[in-house]
């Protein structure tokens, strides 16, 4: 089975999933931990996938401490902290364990349990990021004087997991699968908590519409911009300045033309061309909002005791 690239030599989990072309939100709270989506309609049947690959990879290496598997667009993903790395026959065993479990036809069945038998179970289940959602999820309630909500989970075969759904009713309802990829993840976006292993899959009601997708997915690598502007001599990228291009003469020639092009296009409907400074007062970004929400992701210099991102 051809897998995008071994574990062993994982890229940036936020590089790779834009190579994929999937949407991956960011998520931390418990909350967003346990949010299974609901914006698609495939997202139970997806979702429901994604526990079918916790379960294969449990059943393959039973030391696995599982993460979070939400759906996301156009397929599912779940972090696993492994003992190894995973290889490519790794996924192909995966996969196909995946495909047993499906054909097997197993119900999801709901449960409940007061938190301190969830975080008992999931203890002795020696699975300390789940134990840790529990956690959050009762300090949350506590801190806003609610009562701590009941804990959930649901259960295909013999698998298990702290989820709140929702789910298709059975593995069967499950159509066919692919895994795609595997890159580096932190737990809970955070670098300084532990790396884990994200493995990425797709399902689709159909295999025409499986191999369809997979096939949008091959013709959008061969006009990956990134690829394209190496190839073609117009600019390269260096770790000193990461995500900045270094453009080449010929990129050069070309991103001007392209400029003036549109200046004289905007010219001609009557805008005026203006230009602000590239940094401005932290006070500005509070105003629009990007400072509470991305204060930890913008460049930063301080001058005269003032913060200008």
């Amino acid at each position: 089975m051809a897998v995008e690239q071994e574990v062993q030599d994982q890229p940036p989990q936020d590089d790779y999933e834009e190579e994929l072309g999937l949407d991956v939100p960011e998520r931390s709270s418990a909350d967003d931990l346990l949010d299974a989506g609901g914006g698609d309609p495939l997202d139970p049947m997806r979702h429901s996938a994604a526990h079918v690959m916790a379960e294969a990879v449990m059943d393959l290496f039973p030391a696995t401490k599982l993460g979070i598997g939400p759906p996301i667009r156009d397929g599912f993903y779940y972090d696993f902290d492994l003992p190894r790395p995973l290889s490519t026959d790794d996924l192909a065993a995966i996969e196909a364990r995946m495909n047993e479990s499906i054909a097997a036809d197993h119900p999801f069945v709901f449960s409940e349990k007061s938190n301190a038998d969830a975080r008992a179970f999931l203890a002795e289940k020696d699975q300390p990021y789940k134990v840790e959602i529990v956690d959050d999820l009762v300090a949350a309630a506590q801190a806003q004087g609610l009562p701590a909500p009941k804990t959930t989970f649901y259960q295909q075969g013999p698998f298990i997991d702290l989820c709140r759904g929702p789910h298709v009713e059975s593995t069967g309802k499950i159509g066919p699968v692919k895994l795609l990829a595997v890159s580096g993840a932190y737990w809970r976006g955070d670098q300084k908590r532990p790396a884990m292993q994200r493995v990425y899959g797709t399902a689709w009601p159909t295999q025409e519409e499986l191999d369809a997708f997979l096939w949008r997915r091959e013709e959008a690598k061969k006009r990956d911009h990134r690829k394209l502007g190496v190839q073609l001599d117009l600019f390269s990228f260096h770790d000193v300045s990461p995500g900045g291009a270094f453009w080449h003469p010929k990129g050069w020639t070309l991103y001007n033309t392209l400029r003036e092009a549109m200046r004289d296009i905007q010219k001609k409907r009557g805008y005026q061309e203006i230009y602000t400074p590239p940094l401005v007062h932290q006070k500005l970004w509070q105003q629009s909002g990007h400072w509470d929400l991305y204060r930890d992701k913008m460049f930063t210099v301080e001058a005269d005791d003032q913060t200008v991102p």
